[in-house]
């Protein structure tokens, strides 16, 4: 009808599910690393087994701790 008429774009499809932020993460995440790692390591360089056993200890306590919370946490939840 109007063969000058300019049409108009059609809007990029709706995209629900993706996002641009993993890629951000990924960055965050491989710097946190080498970080995480350098603090189990002696400033020769080599690892230190004291800090990595302590760091285990601590860990194996805080589950001792935390695990008993979860199943009262699961058992009510699944009732």
């Amino acid at each position: 009808m109007f063969p000058d008429r300019r049409r108009p774009t059609p809007p990029p499809p709706y995209r629900r599910f993706q996002r641009s932020v993993p890629e951000r993460r990924t960055q965050k995440r491989s710097a946190a690393m080498p970080n995480l790692i350098s603090r189990f390591r002696k400033p020769d360089g080599q690892f230190d087994l004291d800090k990595i056993t302590e760091a285990a200890v601590q860990l194996n306590k805080l589950y001792g701790e935390v695990s008993p919370m979860i199943s009262k946490i699961k058992s009510s939840v699944r009732k």
